[in-house]
């Protein structure tokens, strides 16, 4: 059995998390959107994940591979921000 160990991300695995979620969007919406409009997509998300406060939890594996992460949005504290 896979061990996943849900936790809050930090800083750092920002461009991470930014990568993860441009591959899941590049792959599995291909079908749906066209080109210029995963570009799109990808963009604003990347420009959100920095600029907004939220508080952002990876999902990862024993060997310290994030596979995954979910973002509750925006919090009311800077502190707060990312994880």
């Amino acid at each position: 059995m896979t061990t996943i160990i849900i936790r809050p991300a930090t800083f750092d695995e920002i461009e991470t998390i930014i990568n993860l979620q441009s591959l899941s969007i590049s792959l599995l919406n291909h079908e749906k959107y066209n080109k210029s409009q995963i570009d799109a997509i990808l963009k604003s998300q990347k420009e959100a994940r920095y600029l907004t406060n939220e508080l952002i939890f990876v999902a990862q594996l024993k060997s310290g591979i994030i596979v995954g992460f979910g973002s509750k949005g925006k919090v009311v504290s800077n502190n707060q921000r990312i994880g």
